[in-house]
C-alpha cells in the first residue's frame, strides 16, 4: 500500500529557547542527534513512504530552511502556508495541495518527536493505514502511558482488540489532566497519550471537514481559485480560515475513529526536561550535552556548546542551556514559564534583536 507522509514543520518549539528560535524553530536544530528533528523524521519514513510520497508542510517563512535541509527535494512536495492558522487548516491545506486520488492515503506526523524502534514503528503505521483503508475512519497512534503526566492530552478506548489489527475504538479524547486523574485513568485502562500521528484516506478526511467544519474546505477552495487566477488578495483569503487544532475541529467531532496503540518507543521531546529520558542520565540524574563540568549537583541538564565550557557546582533541579550569546538558566518545575517570558523580550525594553527571540 502507497503511503504519502505528510511532516509537520510549522511549529515555534519556544520551550527549546533559545536554541530554538521564531526564525530558526526547534525542527531546524540538532537537539537529541548530530542531525536535524526534521531530518530524523524525514529519514525515518523514508522506510514507509520513499522519497518520492514525502511532504512537508510548514510556513512560507521557511522553505528556505527546508530547502537548504533538502536541497533536491521538488518544490512542490515542499507545502508552505501563507501564514499560521492551527493544525485544522495544516492538515486539509496539505492534502488538499497534494495530487492523487481520493483513496490515497496520508500519513501525518510532528516533525519534532522521538521514536525508537524503527522496524515496529514501521510496521505499526502499515497496520494502522491497512485498517483505515479497510473501515474507511481515521485511525490515530496512541501511546502507552509510562506514568500519570498532566503533560499530555489522553486518548479513551473500549480496551479490546480488533481482530489481528490491534486497534481499539475510540471512546473520547481527554484534555490534559491533573496528575491525580490521569491515575484513575491508568488504574482502570483503556488510556493513552495523544501523539498526534494520525492517518486516513483523502475521501475520509475531505468529508469529515465538509461535515464538522466546512468553512477550511470553502475558504481554501476559494484560496486556491484565487492562487489560480493571480488574485493578489488569495493570502487575504487564507488568513480568513478559522484558527483552530485538527483535534478540535475534526477529531473530537466524528464518532467511530480508532487507536493503535504504540509498540515503539516515543516521545514528543516538549521541552529540555526531555534530554534525559532521551539522552541518559548519570547515577545523580545529570545530563550533559556540550562542553561541561556537573559537581556535586544532581538532576542538572546542561546543553551548551564546544566554545564555551559550564562549570555547574552545589546545585540541583535545573536546565541550563547555551545557545549563541544566551545563557538560560530555569528550575525544572517552572520549565514551561519560557512561554510568559520571551513575548516580554520581544517587546523591546531589553534591545534584543526579535529574530534571535
Amino acid at each position: 500500500m502507497k503511503i504519502n507522509t505528510i511532516i509537520m514543520a510549522g511549529g515555534k518549539g519556544e520551550r527549546f529557547w533559545p536554541q530554538s528560535t521564531s526564525a530558526f524553530p526547534k525542527q531546524f536544530s540538532a537537539i537529541i542527534s548530530e542531525k536535524t528533528m526534521l531530518e530524523e523524521t524525514f529519514n525515518r519514513h523514508v522506510h514507509i513512504s520513499g522519497h518520492d510520497s514525502i511532504y512537508i508542510s510548514t510556513g512560507r517563512h521557511y522553505r528556505h530552511l527546508v530547502e537548504k535541509l533538502f536541497p533536491a527535494m521538488p518544490r512542490e512536495k515542499i507545502i508552505c502556508e501563507p501564514c499560521g492558522r492551527d493544525t485544522a487548516a495544516a492538515v486539509l491545506f496539505s492534502v488538499m495541495s497534494a495530487p492523487g486520488s481520493e483513496n490515497d492515503m496520508f500519513l501525518f506526523v510532528p516533525a519534532d518527536h522521538y521514536i525508537n524502534g524503527l522496524e515496529q514503528y514501521t510496521e505499526d503505521v502499515h497496520d494502522a493505514a491497512a485498517a483505515a483503508q479497510r473501515l474507511n475512519k481515521i485511525v490515530l497512534i496512541g501511546i502507552k502511558p509510562t506514568l500519570p503526566s498532566p503533560n499530555y492530552g489522553y486518548i479513551h478506548t473500549d480496551n479490546s482488540d480488533l481482530s489481528s489489527e490491534k486497534i481499539q475504538h475510540i471512546l473520547e479524547f481527554k484534555e490534559k489532566p491533573s496528575c491525580e486523574v490521569a491515575e484513575k485513568w491508568l488504574a482502570g485502562g483503556g488510556y493513552y497519550w495523544n501523539s498526534g500521528m494520525f492517518i486516513f484516506s483523502r475521501k475520509v478526511l475531505m468529508k469529515a471537514f465538509i461535515e464538522y467544519s466546512p468553512a477550511h474546505i470553502n475558504l481554501l477552495n476559494d484560496y486556491f481559485s484565487a492562487v489560480s487566477g493571480n488574485n493578489l488578495h488569495a493570502d487575504t483569503i487564507f488568513a480568513k480560515i478559522p484558527s483552530i487544532s485538527f483535534d478540535y475541529a475534526v477529531l473530537e467531532k466524528c464518532s467511530g475513529n480508532f487507536c493503535l496503540p504504540a509498540s515503539f518507543v516515543w516521545d514528543d521531546v516538549g521541552s529540555w526536561n526531555a534530554l534525559p529520558r532521551i539522552l541518559g542520565k548519570d547515577k545523580k540524574n545529570n545530563c550533559i550535552k556540550g562542553a561541561a563540568c556537573v559537581w556535586n549537583s544532581e538532576n542538572v541538564t546542561v546543553s551548551g556548546q564546544e566554545d564555551v565550557f559550564i562549570v555547574v557546582n552545589g546545585v540541583s533541579g535545573i536546565n541550563i542551556i547555551k545557545n549563541g550569546k544566551f545563557f538560560y538558566v530555569c528550575n525544572k518545575n517552572n520549565e514551561s514559564d519560557i512561554k510568559k517570558i520571551l513575548p516580554l523580550l520581544r517587546e523591546g525594553a531589553f534591545g534584543l534583536d526579535n529574530s534571535e527571540i
